[in-house]
């Protein structure tokens, strides 16, 4: 924006006029972007920076390269593979600064989360069983992630049915068929994986 300033001066009885322009230029201001969640592993494309002004450049920071991402740069957030390799989500903070015509903009920020894959651990112990009274506790450990369902199966492994438990543990009993259990596990945005199965093996009980 353009304002123009006039000013009349008399010197003996002569009168000058001046004109001075004063240029008044926008403040610039960076488009919101939404915080962004990620598999180790995964290739996150580039994230567009943009904002109103025109002729705007962006500056960013980014406080946390340990997920796979330079610290600085200009502009677009170019792409990268993501990658966490601790057991739990890391987060980094991106910070960009808008500058355009010598004024430089406030800072907006966004996080970028980066999970671990996800690990199926074991399922323990295998057991041997006599069919029909028989009863036991299976445990999951050493997985990354949430516990999504567990599963069992009767034909070894060839289908899975489906079993309600979030838990690490699952009980059993009364089984009549040789039986497979594992768990289903999902961590944050990645992919789901399966445990190790247990294998419950059921003898036919003894005729006669």
């Amino acid at each position: 924006i353009d304002v123009i300033y006039i000013f009349t001066l008399r010197a003996n009885g002569c009168p000058h006029t001046e004109y001075v322009i004063v240029t008044v230029n926008p403040t610039p201001v960076t488009d919101t972007i939404a915080d962004q969640e990620y598999c180790s592993g995964i290739t996150v494309p580039e994230t567009s920076v943009t904002g109103l002004v025109s002729g705007t450049s962006f500056s960013w920071e980014n406080n946390n390269t340990s997920i796979g991402l330079a610290a600085n740069g200009s502009d677009n957030i170019p792409s990268f593979t993501a990658s966490n390799t601790s057991g739990s989500a890391i987060t980094a903070t991106i910070t960009i600064t808008p500058e355009a015509n010598n004024c430089t903009g406030n800072p907006i920020q966004y996080t970028i989360t980066v999970h671990p894959e996800s690990v199926g651990g074991e399922v323990t112990p295998d057991n041997i069983v006599c069919s029909g009274t028989n009863s036991g506790t299976l445990t999951l450990s050493g997985h990354t992630g949430d516990i999504i369902r567990w599963e069992f199966s009767t034909d070894d492994g060839m289908t899975w049915d489906n079993i309600s438990n979030i838990t690490t543990s699952h009980d059993f009993s009364d089984l009549t068929d040789t039986t497979w259990y594992r768990a289903v596990i999902k961590n944050g945005t990645c992919n789901e994986t399966f445990s190790d199965p247990a294998v419950i093996t059921v003898d036919p009980l003894s005729e006669g």
